[in-house]
């Protein structure tokens, strides 16, 4: 097994749509109503666990650093007026 990725209901046509939510557990009808011929679920294999992660990991780090450089241009740019002025 890997990572789920979504899963659902194959219709008579070979679509694929997500489950429907069946009220009351009336589970029949709404795969009848549906045209529901079978069920499907799409995985990422376990090989792509380490790329993905890694590549999310990258994701989060980059954007973190480019926040953290904005954070202190701003904060340079804030408190860089009181720092000319004391010079003077």
């Amino acid at each position: 097994m890997g990572i789920q990725v979504r899963e659902g209901l194959v219709t008579s046509t070979g679509a694929h749509i997500s489950a429907p939510d069946c009220p009351n557990g009336n589970y029949r009808a709404c795969y009848d109503h549906s045209d529901a011929v079978g069920f499907y679920k799409d995985y990422h294999p376990r090989s792509h666990f380490w790329p993905l992660h890694l590549m999310e990991a990258g994701l989060v780090l980059a954007v973190a650093g480019l926040l953290t450089l904005l954070a202190f241009r701003l904060l340079a740019r804030r408190t860089g007026a009181a720092r000319r002025r004391r010079a003077v």
